[in-house]
């Protein structure tokens, strides 16, 4: 997201205001504040703003993957509570993708304008 807000196109200084900034911060702090906010409600917001200042239009496409973790926490475990080694992301959950088959990680969900700006 940072990336996308750092490009220099003819939409950048009405789109970082959009977002709720006055500046576009480093992508550190941006990454650590993105951490704490309410997702949902931020990308919902985010995406209604674009919308009435007619900033994208209407037309979208979506896409999900499965992002793999390092290690595998089996449902066992999992149900019994127990982390059998250190640094297991116990937020991660299986899921089944047909051209890994099952994967324990995290689905990402991504959509995206096709209008003449492409916004995440």
């Amino acid at each position: 997201m940072h990336y996308w807000l750092s490009l220099n196109t003819t939409y950048h200084k009405r789109i970082i205001p959009s977002c709720g900034l006055h500046t576009l911060p480093d992508r550190r702090t941006f990454d650590r504040r993105f951490k704490v906010l309410p997702l949902r409600d931020v990308v919902a917001s985010m995406g209604q703003r674009f919308l009435t200042e007619g900033i994208v239009e209407l037309d979208a496409a979506a896409d999900s993957a499965i992002i793999q973790c390092k290690k595998v926490w089996h449902k066992s475990d999992m149900e019994k509570g127990l982390s059998p080694t250190s640094g297991i992301d116990v937020d991660a959950r299986w899921g089944f993708s047909k051209a890994k088959g099952w994967v324990f990680g995290y689905k990402l969900h991504m959509s995206c304008s096709t209008g003449k700006l492409e916004a995440p």
